[in-house]
């Protein structure tokens, strides 16, 4: 298939390409779980709507493309920072990671 063809979608004109990235957008946002992507500076690429709500509930932190993951952490627990960029460089490097973390709050 080629890049511009145009896709069967319910009678709307959308290349192919638009309509994966609509369904894409679509699996991405309408989840509770939390999704997000980031570049090797650890800045966010993408995240989710439900990760953006909860780090807003938790921290106070609005979220959007280009920040830093943990500088909202930085004067709060370096122990955490640490953690999470062992976790992501192991991911950035081309490792599959596992992991289970799970998150109190009050």
């Amino acid at each position: 298939m080629r890049k511009n063809e145009a896709c069967d979608n319910n009678g709307i004109d959308l290349s192919c390409e638009q309509v994966r990235e609509a369904n894409l957008l679509a699996i991405v946002e309408n989840t509770d779980d939390l999704i997000y992507s980031l570049d090797r500076e650890f800045r966010y690429i993408t995240l989710n709507g439900a990760l953006k709500k909860k780090l807003l509930e938790i921290f106070g932190v609005e979220a959007k493309v280009g920040d830093r993951t943990f500088d909202f952490l930085l004067d709060i627990d370096t122990e955490e920072i640490e953690y999470w960029k062992g976790i992501y460089s192991l991911a950035l490097e081309g490792e599959l990671v596992h992991f289970v973390k799970e998150f109190t709050y009050s």
